[in-house]
């Protein structure tokens, strides 16, 4: 199984970075290419972030929100934000450059190949950062077009309400949370509750063992997937 790969379709992962306006004029522009594989850089994007989360042994959470600020969330440590998918987007643009000028007499070759190597490089080292974050207390949190709001997040106690059923995705069957979530801890809790309030809501779990496991918000409906390949 490849990196980027889950083994279960969860609903709506695909539409994290949701506006490729800007993206693909510039492609079309300067290469006349499409973004077919863009989903896919965005599943070893975030890869690439909770392997570095998982490496760190102390586990973690990784929130990702239609509007963190609406969501019962503190966030005990907020940033400027940090757009990792305009970030991306600019990947993608330095690779078109690079792609033009290799068709035909172009100066500017090797001039195109530096830009992609310092722009690829920069986007890995901000994924290794972005991982790292989760070695505080409480989750790291990103809107649905991957800004990163700030780490540290918890959910708000008044929150965490009644529990209803958890659609678990391996068995295709709904389990009460309470039998669900009976042995787990509280980062596991948290992310339920939140997915329980916010919908289109995405939590990935990092147990201290490095399990990952993954909680979602489909259409009121909270989605749980275990054992998860990163």
């Amino acid at each position: 199984m490849n990196a980027y790969e889950l083994p279960y379709s969860v609903p709506d992962c695909k539409s994290i970075i949701e506006d490729y306006d800007k993206l693909d004029a510039i492609l079309q522009e300067n290469a006349h290419l499409s973004t077919p594989n863009i989903h896919k850089d965005i599943f070893i994007a975030l890869s690439l972030i909770l392997r570095e989360a998982i490496a760190l042994g102390h586990g973690g959470a990784f929130a990702i929100l239609p509007d963190p600020g609406s969501a019962p969330l503190k966030i005990a440590s907020p940033i400027a934000p940090v757009d990792l998918g305009e970030e991306l987007r600019d990947l993608w643009a330095s690779l078109s450059v690079l792609w033009s000028s290799a068709r035909g007499p172009n100066t500017d070759h090797l001039d195109a190949v530096e830009l992609k190597r310092v722009t690829a490089h920069r986007w890995r080292r901000r994924l290794s950062s972005v991982g790292h974050l989760a070695a505080a207390d409480g989750c790291v949190v990103l809107d649905r077009r991957l800004v990163l709001r700030g780490f540290g997040g918890s959910i708000e106690k008044n929150a965490e309400g009644v529990l209803g059923d958890c659609h678990d995705l391996a068995s295709k069957t709904d389990v009460p949370a309470a039998i669900l979530l009976k042995s787990f801890g509280e980062r596991h809790k948290s992310a339920y509750a939140l997915c329980r309030r916010v919908p289109q809501a995405l939590v990935f779990v990092i147990s201290q063992d490095g399990d990952l496991r993954l909680f979602a918000n489909d259409n009121g409906r909270v989605l749980f997937a275990s054992n998860l390949s990163y």
